[in-house]
């Protein structure tokens, strides 16, 4: 499966103050431009619907798998799920922003 990343000349910096560039671009002034960090609490099963949906990067790999490859990832990942729910480091960018 082709990348679907825009090219870099395209694309924004990935960061806080690249994300606040974008919104200044757009012509909104920006209030306050920030990152918030978290810990995303999720059940084995509730990640494993969005990986079998073909949610992101993993689902799509995992999609493009023969049927038989598909079944053994699915039967690994619930025998490797032995500590649920998992907890995963998370953080954004966010920017507030007005017309």
């Amino acid at each position: 499966m082709p990348g679907t990343r825009l090219p870099d000349a395209l694309d924004f910096d990935r960061t806080v103050a690249g994300l606040a560039d974008l919104a200044g671009g757009a012509g909104l002034a920006v209030v306050e431009a920030d990152e918030l960090d978290w810990t995303w609490h999720v059940r084995p099963e509730d990640l494993w619907a969005g990986i079998a949906g073909g949610v992101a990067t993993p689902g799509q790999t995992y999609l493009a798998q023969k049927p038989e490859v598909r079944a053994r990832i699915e039967r690994e990942f619930f025998a490797r799920a032995t500590d649920p729910p998992f907890a995963f480091a998370a953080r954004a960018a966010f920017v507030l922003a007005s017309r």
